[in-house]
């Protein structure tokens, strides 16, 4: 091969690596060298949003009225309350927490209001289109992480 045609194939595979990152929501500077694309590839993020981290003690004990909304459980004791606004286009939250010695972890799916994982201590409490109310057992938990995502199914 030419020295043209290596420098036509590298500047192709720049272009395409440029596009995908973009289409993954990585902002990509034209004067960014092929050695600096590394750094932003490591900005893409896998599979949702970044986590967010709630203290339990900081999430209301009694659910909040929001007119119109589906309620899917009744109010409980020894439980708060999340609320989380679900951007458009995105279809899924992701939830864990320790609790009762063990991590539970579940997707509840938007799209078809069902949960996956083995997460006793959680269920929807709500939902009004995209604000979508999460009913958590807090005794004896800390800290729980969630965050928006989307599923393949």
């Amino acid at each position: 091969m030419s020295i043209q045609t290596e420098l036509d194939r590298l500047q192709t595979a720049k272009a395409d690596l440029k596009t995908a990152l973009q289409d993954k929501g990585v902002a990509v500077p034209d004067a960014t060298t092929l050695d600096g694309y590394g750094a932003l590839v490591a900005q893409i993020t896998a599979g949702g949003d970044p986590w967010q981290v709630v203290q339990a003690v900081s999430l209301p004990k009694t659910p909040p009225t929001v007119e119109g909304a589906a309620v899917y459980a009744p109010p409980a004791a020894n439980y708060g309350y999340l609320s989380v606004e679900v951007p458009e286009g995105r279809t899924a939250i992701e939830i864990s927490q320790f609790w009762g010695g063990f991590l539970n972890y579940a997707v509840l799916a938007l799209t078809k209001e069902v949960f996956y994982g083995n997460f006793s201590p959680f269920s929807m409490y709500s939902r009004q289109g995209q604000t979508v109310v999460l009913q958590i057992n807090v005794t004896d938990v800390n800290e729980i992480y969630y965050r928006v995502t989307d599923v393949p199914f």
